[in-house]
């Protein structure tokens, strides 16, 4: 990695983290051990009182920004999208293991599909559309699945309507055209689904990288500030119906692929989240 504000960036790696300090070592970890393109890397600490920022101070190459103290996914990124200096800015969240050749992968996949915008990879919990059934659970085996799935799957992707936030590469473009992530999602959840249909809606194209894999423990900061999961599902799953004027009797399972959200046309007023 070669740090430097002189520097223009290659991608930006944007790491939201609310405590859960052991996570965010060992993620930190993975990304310096098998990151050897350009990067720059800004976290964004979202009140953490349990040593995240004295320990953040040890690393000249680590940005950190503030984002205060209510937990928000979308807007902890936002602050961090908005202080990139990348081409490329990529979300990563701090309980989420990359493996070799993870970032070239994903940039690889892009720069090949001139009209995607966005791409992300495979993993162990990856949402509706990159899980991996076969995926190993134990933190032991991923460096040589990601290995073999490197190998067997190579050069392959697939297009989607939708990505999941815990590891997202994306163009500038898509930015520049439709914004950040929508804060009304707090603290998570259906705010990557919305960040990516609109720019589906936008002319971008998602794709799946098939042959790159991260390894994602999954809801670690929910769980450490003891929120009731469920509970947040339901009332952002609300905030989301509203937002795209799906009916109240609307099944979540068929957000993405749904022609009352796919056949919308793209309204900067309604699908731009402008980033401050």
């Amino acid at each position: 990695m070669v740090p430097g504000a002189e520097l223009k960036m290659f991608v930006s790696i944007i790491i939201p983290v609310r405590n859960q300090l052991p996570l965010t070592r060992a993620c930190l970890e993975s990304v310096f051990r098998h990151t050897a393109e350009t990067v720059e890397i800004i976290v964004v600490d979202n009140g953490s009182t349990d040593g995240t920022r004295p320990y953040l101070q040890n690393f000249p190459a680590v940005r950190m920004v503030a984002a205060g103290d209510v937990p928000c996914f979308a807007a902890a990124c936002n602050r961090g999208l908005a202080a990139a200096r990348g081409e490329y800015l990529l979300l990563l969240n701090n309980d989420a293991l990359v493996t070799r050749g993870w970032l070239r992968g994903l940039i690889k996949h892009l720069e090949s599909n001139p009209a995607a915008g966005m791409v992300g990879p495979l993993s162990n919990c990856g949402g509706l559309v990159q899980t991996i059934p076969v995926a190993p659970y134990s933190v032991d085996q991923v460096e040589e699945f990601a290995r073999r799935l490197q190998v067997q799957n190579a050069g392959r992707c697939r297009r989607v309507n939708a990505l999941s936030g815990f590891c997202l590469l994306i163009k500038r473009q898509v930015l520049n055209t439709i914004g950040g992530l929508d804060p009304r999602f707090v603290p998570g959840y259906f705010e990557d689904d919305d960040f990516c249909l609109r720019a589906v809606l936008a002319g971008f194209q998602l794709l799946v990288a098939e042959d790159v894999f991260v390894y994602h423990h999954g809801q670690r900061t929910f769980a450490g500030e003891g929120l009731d999961c469920r509970a947040v599902l339901r009332q952002n799953w609300e905030r989301f119906r509203r937002k795209w004027g799906l009916p109240a009797d609307f099944p979540p399972g068929k957000r993405l692929t749904s022609p009352l959200i796919l056949k919308q046309p793209f309204d900067p007023r309604r699908h731009v989240v402008p980033l401050r």
